[in-house]
């Protein structure tokens, strides 16, 4: 199948520039958050996921015009939720799935009682024991390697909205860059075909 060299790099064109814009909004999203409440940091960069994740099953669906359904959809916790359709579909990876469910159902623990606006990580983490530690450190550093596991142990003590900044700012990187992606194919796709439709009735 052909394609236009023009349309083509009009196509990446547009693409790149997105892909920065997005990155540099939500990166500035974020950075506004570490400076506020710890409450905020959860309750938004949540939010923030589960729009990022929205973007991504339309973009490989690419159905549009469902785009209000799979928003409205739970993002997890249920049969039909936002995590089983990418889970399905193979988007996203099981460590990055921990780290969403478990930045989800603290969410939803802070996000439904006013006495949770003073949550802190800190004073919540000491209260976890060591095996419930030891698993929210592993979901909220599923993007570093082993040999930084000492590290990132002191960060959870010293700095734990750092950890968790540096999560969600990784996974929706990693998110959008799938997302445009997906959404470039199409779009090639879209074009190859105008292409060929073109190519067909001059021959004809």
């Amino acid at each position: 199948m052909y394609i236009n060299r023009k349309e083509l790099e009009e196509i990446k064109t547009d693409i790149v520039e997105g892909l920065g814009g997005e990155l540099t909004d939500k990166t500035d999203f974020l950075i506004k958050l570490m400076k506020g409440d710890d409450w905020s940091l959860v309750i938004k960069s949540h939010a923030l996921i589960e729009s990022v994740i929205s973007e991504l099953i339309i973009a490989k669906i690419n159905q549009e015009e469902i785009k209000t359904i799979v928003e409205r959809l739970p993002l997890h916790g249920s049969e039909i939720s936002k995590i089983e359709i990418v889970k399905t579909y193979n988007l996203i990876d099981k460590e990055q799935i921990s780290f969403i469910k478990s930045l989800s159902e603290l969410r939803n623990k802070l996000a439904h009682k006013f006495e949770y606006v003073e949550f802190s990580y800190v004073k919540y983490l000491s209260t976890l024991d060591k095996n419930q530690r030891k698993a929210w450190i592993k979901s909220h550093t599923w993007y570093t390697s082993k040999e930084n596991e000492n590290y990132w142990n002191e960060m959870v003590t010293e700095k734990p909205q750092l950890v968790v900044f540096m999560s969600v700012y990784f996974f929706v990187t990693k998110t959008l860059f799938k997302t445009k992606k997906l959404q470039t194919d199409t779009k090639i796709e879209v074009a190859k075909n105008k292409t060929n439709e073109h190519l067909i009735k001059k021959l004809v």
